[in-house]
């Protein structure tokens, strides 16, 4: 049998033998209300999952620029940071799967507890149930802490990598900057190659046309192997100008490659120079000599503009 906490008993022992029926009603009614107070809170404390530990603060900007690194990796220590960084990440992820895992197996585990315990409050048979959810509590404190540590291990790697990077910065450019000469010196190569070949394969074609027309005038006649296309539109581009000849092409994709050779943003630009990027190197006193000599180029500019705007019309009339 139960045994009644002190202030019942008291309560209990007061009722002589003149007790009628109503101060028994109440005692009964009294510990009653006192085992469902104390199930209540035993109900409270059971189904309330662990307080879970946030993420260590973390200094986003820096930590999300620190992971990268160039699509072609060219330094293997570079390359082995981000492996480790990779390996510690994967690690991490796993340990969010578990954790994931054991929450979901706690929160059954509580609604288990509830159901046994009201169960044998139905009856009082046998002993009190004994809660199992705080089982998987401690563990998730543990995957807790490890997932911490974990985070902490990549902030701190990455800290690694780029104080690796800015010790050994001038040496990592200059291996970049041979590699950039050689690529764009190879990008221009090919472009050569590929001007030639194109000459190659328009000759033959215009030699395959007089075969099959001389002597007749057709054999001589052009068909637009200046132009890209013979200066007709392709609908799987439809940004493409029609009208484009073969050597703007090649031109623009020389004009590409010089571009590769020093593209920057202003920003890029500034930070490495150590200037401001709000002040523009090309700005002139409009009244200087050096602003006349703005000042007509952009005349000069805007004719060319407008020539070759006239030249572009004449030609989609024609």
């Amino acid at each position: 049998m139960t045994r009644l906490d002190p202030t019942l008993e008291e309560m209990a022992a007061s009722l002589g033998p003149n007790a009628t029926e109503t101060d028994w009603s109440a005692l009964h009614q009294a510990v009653e209300d006192r085992k469902l107070e104390a199930i209540r809170g035993d109900l409270r404390a059971e189904r309330e999952l662990p307080r879970l530990r946030p993420y260590p603060p973390l200094d986003l900007p820096n930590s999300t620029f620190k992971r990268f690194s160039p699509t072609r990796n060219r330094w293997p220590e570079i390359a082995e940071f981000d492996r480790r960084v990779d390996e510690l990440e994967r690690r991490q992820a796993s340990v969010n799967d578990e954790l994931d895992a054991l929450k979901e197996q706690h929160r059954a585990a509580v609604l288990a507890d509830r159901e046994r315990l009201a169960a044998w409050v139905a009856d009082e048979n046998g002993q009190r149930p004994e809660p199992t959810a705080p089982a998987t509590e401690k563990r998730i404190e543990e995957l807790e802490a490890n997932r911490d540590a974990l985070v902490l291990a990549v902030l701190r790697l990455l800290d690694e990598k780029a104080a690796h990077v800015e010790k050994h910065r001038r040496r990592l450019g200059r291996d970049a900057a041979k590699a950039t000469e050689r690529a764009v010196e190879r990008y221009k190569g090919l472009l050569s190659e590929l001007e030639q070949a194109r000459t190659e394969a328009m000759d033959a074609r215009r030699a395959e046309l007089w075969a099959a027309l001389f002597p007749a005038e057709l054999a001589i006649h052009d068909v637009g192997g200046a132009l890209v296309l013979g200066g007709r539109t392709l609908r799987s581009v439809p940004w493409y100008i029609s009208q484009t000849s073969a050597e703007s092409v090649l031109t623009l994709l020389q004009a590409d490659a010089e571009w590769i050779r020093n593209a920057q943003t202003a920003d890029q630009r500034a930070e490495i120079e150590g200037t401001d990027p709000r002040l523009d190197a090309d700005t002139t006193w409009a009244d200087s000599p050096e602003g006349a000599l703005v000042r007509q180029r952009q005349s000069r500019e805007a004719r060319e503009r407008v020539e070759a705007a006239q030249w572009q019309g004449s030609r989609w009339e024609e």
